[in-house]
């Protein structure tokens, strides 16, 4: 998985550098075509510098008080407790995250985290708790396609031991607590829009790899907007699958998160990192017999 990430990250960085050249060459024929039908385009520039620079002013306000707001993690912590006294019986095996792997197109997304670096991925020295976020924007006119960088993904590892041989039913309890932006301010000229996107997928390993079942968790996509919203969430993700006794099994829960804007001034970010009281906590995962 790794290796398939970077391949993407090379990729879409080598493509990004023929778009460039072909996005500034697009922009100067589109804004000819302005300056021909008699539209002050130096003025709309004008326009659109100060409209984000006022949004650049009024976004670290706004991060500000969602960065410092509250934790609930050591209510969260106890929560974790509670779950695994209730389902950890004779019939349903209850399990702490084993190991974890977070990757992300640009190494400041993954900056202040401790743990095993390499390019662009990270091993957290503590899997219980997962700092991730994405956040991006590239500057276009209209009637330009541009696709952007792979989004930031965590994988959190869990496995266990079945004792019968047969169709398991597998869940995984994550728990988000995050916010995210969204500023796109639509017209005629620009056709911006900002978008942000948290998915997960869910597999498990014995042998070979089983079946995939995915997850749409958040899918906001806005051409006008401006506003920022928490966003908390406990997600109880679930799957089967069929295992045999007495071989080690692996459940892998993989999450992606997408924060990106497309034309000039719009944003997007989808933060589960910055502050105490925004993360990503892997509860705990159950196994049970169907």
């Amino acid at each position: 998985m790794i290796e398939e990430y970077e391949h993407k990250v090379k990729q879409f960085k080598a493509e990004e550098k023929l778009r460039y050249k072909e996005i500034e060459e697009k922009n100067k024929r589109k804004r000819k075509i302005l300056d021909d039908a008699g539209y002050n385009t130096t003025l709309i520039d004008k326009l659109e510098k100060e409209d984000s620079e006022a949004f650049l002013k009024t976004l670290s306000s706004r991060r500000e008080a969602l960065i410092n707001r509250k934790s609930v993690l050591a209510t969260e912590l106890q929560s974790r407790h509670f779950y695994t006294e209730i389902l950890n019986d004779e019939s349903r095996k209850t399990m702490q995250p084993f190991g974890a792997c977070l990757m992300a197109s640009d190494q400041k997304l993954l900056d202040n985290i401790e743990g095993v670096r390499g390019n662009p991925w990270i091993l957290p020295y503590d899997p219980s708790k997962i700092d991730i976020k994405d956040s991006g924007s590239i500057d276009i006119w209209c009637w330009q396609a541009y696709g952007g960088p792979p989004p930031t993904t965590a994988n959190i590892w869990f496995n266990f031991v079945p004792n019968s041989t047969g169709l398991w039913n597998l869940s995984a309890i994550i728990a988000f607590h995050g916010f995210y932006i969204l500023r796109s301010d639509d017209s005629w000229y620009n056709c911006r829009r900002a978008w942000v996107k948290l998915t997960a997928k869910m597999w498990v390993h014995q042998y070979a790899w089983q079946p995939v079942k995915k997850f749409t968790l958040l899918d906001k996509s806005e051409t006008n907007a401006n506003y920022t919203k928490l966003f908390d969430s406990t997600e109880w993700l679930d799957t089967t699958a069929v295992l045999k006794a007495g071989d080690l099994a692996w459940i892998l829960v993989t999450f992606e998160v997408e924060g990106f804007g497309e034309g000039s001034g719009t944003y997007g970010e989808l933060n589960f990192k910055d502050g105490s009281a925004n993360y990503v906590l892997p509860v705990l995962a159950t196994a049970s017999p169907a």
